[in-house]
């Protein structure tokens, strides 16, 4: 084992992979390594980062943050190292505005150029894992990058995001697993139906969306949609109800704030989609019969 340590600031700019490491006498140098890594006055030897064998440079990289790991693609080997390592972080927040995207991942911040944010997704999106990812956008639609999630892989997603329309849809569930949170929006009804359809026929991997939304119009014409009904079936809905509960099939759909003017509500209005495991939902309610 070595006791291993940056020899440069890895914030730098300029930072080259050179690393420091003690007892640099046991460790065999390849041939690649300089007439310069030599003992200094420390005792302290100096050697490239390019002359670890791959073993040894895997181990490093599965410790580095979103940052140093954009930093150490210096050269074919070290990117094909960084690709072939798998990654899990529990959290990415993505700001993007007029300038540029900034990215904050697990104490790690960097930013970045719109243009070269579709090549670094798709990179991530080969080996890296995120708990939670948090999208924020203010920056003018052309250069917005929101579409260009669908290649992170995430448990869960959050867009705060109100540009977001109904064709947004399919690649904002794209490689999410369980939850995605989609703040104030513009997604109409087709693009609920679209979501509510696709999930009842199991044709997408996320189990649950949940939308906020103060459009009452629109939770009124999606349930018509989903209901089937036309606008002389208006009896069908009971006025006074302001969240209504849909159960088709293994997809429960909530609407919460379905009546316009209703004040004193607990937290924002929503609708959300949820593939219910049947499973889960016998033993919920023996348990619930139990208490």
């Amino acid at each position: 084992l070595f006791l291993i340590h940056r020899s440069v600031n890895q914030e730098s700019s300029d930072y080259t992979g050179e690393m420091e490491f003690r007892d640099a006498k046991r460790f065999k140098q390849s041939e690649s390594s300089s007439d310069e890594n030599s003992d200094d006055e420390n005792g302290i030897g100096k050697i490239s980062l390019l002359d670890f064998p791959n073993e040894i440079l895997f181990r490093i990289f599965a410790h580095f943050d979103l940052a140093s790991r954009r930093k150490m693609r210096i050269n074919k080997r070290l990117e094909e190292i960084e690709m072939a390592t798998e990654y899990r972080y529990k959290e990415l927040e993505i700001n993007v505005d007029g300038s540029g995207v900034t990215f904050k991942c697990d104490g790690s911040e960097m930013k970045m150029h719109h243009f070269e944010i579709k090549e670094e997704f798709e990179r991530l999106g080969k080996n890296t894992h995120f708990d939670n990812v948090v999208y924020r956008s203010i920056a003018p639609v052309d250069q917005d990058t929101a579409w260009k999630t669908k290649f992170l892989k995430a448990t869960k997603i959050e867009f705060d995001f109100m540009a977001l329309m109904a064709e947004d849809l399919p690649y904002m569930v794209k490689n999410k697993e369980k939850i995605i949170v989609v703040k104030e929006s513009s997604i109409s009804e087709d693009g609920l139906y679209w979501l509510y359809k696709r999930m009842s026929e199991d044709k997408l991997d996320v189990k649950f969306v949940r939308i906020e939304s103060d459009d009452c119009e629109t939770k009124w014409e999606f349930r018509r949609k989903i209901n089937n009904l036309d606008y002389e079936e208006e009896d069908y809905f009971d006025y006074n109800e302001d969240v209504i509960e849909i159960r088709e099939g293994n997809v429960r759909v909530v609407i919460n704030g379905i009546i316009a003017g209703r004040r004193n509500r607990d937290g924002p209005c929503f609708i959300s989609f949820e593939i219910v495991d049947e499973v889960e939902e016998r033993n919920r309610k023996e348990e619930e019969e139990e208490d």
